[in-house]
């Protein structure tokens, strides 16, 4: 790597506004840029003292904050511009879509906040941060569609869900049973099936 493309790399920055707004747990830096204010302000006087819900890593120093909690404070303390950013008219979150699903919708949609729960970690950290609409795609099998049904039962208030099919599954019998209506839509049209559940 050149002394050149070093410098570059050193001044570029390591996160959007954007991909904060996607963001399930914060870092204080990620808070300290989103309110103005410096990490120590959000470590030593938010955190610290109480003012912000926050947690401390096992065995470090570095501290976490989940968005709810974040939200909360912001709200509490006048800081509405980064509450109104991190609570968007909408948060999605689409669990076992296809990449370029994910990425359909985010472009057909780009005023909701479209997060993507890959695999059963992020499903479990993305529900907990709070969301409108959960799309749920039955291919993931049985036990992985179980286990985000019950996640999002947990929420309050519950999103709404959409469960996708693009074939018949003992996943599929199972939303029946369950009482869920299963979509069936081609990836290309997965933006207006988001659209549609949200809107109403």
């Amino acid at each position: 790597m050149t002394t050149a493309t070093a410098k570059r790399n050193k001044h570029k920055p390591k996160y959007t506004r954007e991909s904060l707004r996607r963001l399930a747990v914060f870092t204080t830096g990620q808070i300290a840029l989103l309110c103005r204010v410096a990490p120590r302000t959000v470590s030593y006087r938010w955190i610290d003292g109480g003012k912000l819900k926050g947690y401390r890593l096992p065995g470090s120093m570095d501290r976490r904050v989940y968005r709810a909690d974040l939200i909360r404070f912001a709200r509490d303390n006048g800081l509405t511009e980064v509450a109104d950013f991190l609570a968007p008219s909408a948060r999605i979150v689409l669990i076992g879509c296809a990449d370029a699903a994910v990425e359909g919708v985010r472009a057909a949609h780009p005023d909701l906040a479209v997060i993507d729960a890959a695999n059963d970690y992020s499903v479990g950290r993305e529900l907990a941060a709070g969301c409108t609409l959960a799309v749920i795609d039955l291919s993931i099998g049985r036990r992985a569609v179980v286990s985000a049904l019950a996640e999002c039962e947990r929420l309050k208030p519950a999103p709404e869900i959409v469960l996708l099919s693009y074939r018949e599954t003992t996943a599929d019998e199972l939303a029946a049973t369950a009482g869920f209506e299963v979509v069936g839509e081609p990836w290309c049209e997965l933006g207006d099936v988001v659209g549609k559940a949200v809107m109403g």
